[in-house]
């Protein structure tokens, strides 16, 4: 068996086992209006550190409770509680990213304004940010942004 052979068995058998969970938990609804609740609050276009730390903390316990997430529906075919389950989990791993992401950036650019620093800062930031994601951990780098044709307005 080759190694995708045996990822796709892992998922499989992941999925197989949430389908056929009976213990008590959460709604996968529950949670995904959380984060959304969470991301409206914290990081809509003027943000500052304290806010995107809360909602760091808040991403924090959402993945925590997330592993105990029930599906009512166990169905193995056309299940869109299954469907929103990914899509949470997949949430979740952007929604940390963007808040990390944030927190790195200080300065003003575009449509990310930190009211702890509301101007733009072409000198240390005139980057892009890059964000991998290591298991749970986010580790954060830059590249420089190249210019062909037009320099920014500072």
């Amino acid at each position: 068996m080759d190694v995708n052979s045996e990822v796709i068995k892992e998922e499989e058998l992941k999925i197989l086992s949430l389908l056929k969970r009976r213990e008590q938990g959460e709604s996968v609804y529950e949670l995904k209006k959380e984060l959304n609740d969470t991301m409206e609050k914290h990081l809509r276009v003027f943000r500052n550190r304290k806010g995107m730390e809360e909602a760091r903390e808040k991403i924090k316990e959402l993945r925590e409770r997330f592993d105990k997430v029930r599906l009512k529906d166990s169905s193995p075919y056309y299940n869109l509680e299954l469907l929103a389950y990914f899509e949470l989990r997949n949430m979740l791993d952007l929604a940390g990213a963007v808040v990390e992401s944030a927190l790195f950036r200080e300065e003003s650019r575009g449509p990310h304004y930190r009211t702890d620093f509301p101007q733009k800062d072409d000198k240390n930031w005139l980057k892009h940010t890059l964000v991998e994601m290591h298991g749970q951990e986010y580790h954060l780098s830059t590249e420089s942004v190249r210019i062909t044709h037009f320099k920014p307005n500072s």
